[in-house]
């Protein structure tokens, strides 16, 4: 039987090194960000923005380089059927972002991933179950967020320390040692 894990190919849009780059404003930003792999090969840093715009709301805004995301998070048992990346992935990235920044309320989050999966051309039956089972499943995550920011840990690399990550670490060590060099540092 086939391992079912995912293996995503590099390429020009998941470098192994990149240069981030600002943006301030939505048209600066990138519709096709690049991303660079930690050493687990779960989680990635984005190496540009990904600005968003959540039309039946207005909602918009620019996810920054540096957000650090595991696309969908799926089940390694389940990604047979659905890899964490693919045409999901950027409406994925906007809702781990809006999941860490909590801007609204965990329902208008993945309301937001429902409709984005659907501007990005998400096929209806994927995107009900994406949908369904982060409504069912991912209210820990909301939670966790909020306790990971009130104790000072980040989703966000800064920009100026994103091109200094080592090729050798993983996102949760990177994160550990971010903590115990600002533990001040109020979290992004």
């Amino acid at each position: 039987m086939a391992a079912c894990a995912p293996q995503l190919k590099m390429g020009s849009s998941a470098p192994e090194t990149g240069q981030a780059r600002a943006a301030t404003t939505p048209a600066e930003a990138t519709q096709h960000p690049r991303f660079r792999p930690f050493s687990d090969g779960n989680y990635w840093v984005m190496l540009d923005p990904l600005p968003y715009h959540i039309d039946s709301t207005g909602q918009h805004g620019v996810v920054p380089a540096g957000l650090v995301t595991n696309f969908a998070s799926i089940p390694s048992v389940a990604q047979c059927i659905y890899k964490p990346y693919g045409n999901h992935g950027r409406p994925a990235v906007v809702h781990d972002y809006l999941y860490w920044t909590q801007p609204g309320t965990r329902l208008e989050a993945d309301a937001a991933f429902y409709e984005l999966m659907k501007k990005y051309g998400v096929h209806p039956v994927k995107r009900n179950i994406m949908y369904t089972v982060t409504r069912w499943f991912a209210a820990r995550n909301w939670t966790r967020s909020t306790e990971q920011r009130r104790r000072g840990m980040r989703w966000v690399i800064p920009e100026e320390e994103i091109e200094h990550i080592p090729g050798n670490i993983s996102w949760f060590d990177y994160r550990e040692e971010m903590l115990r060099k600002n533990p001040a540092k109020k979290a992004e």
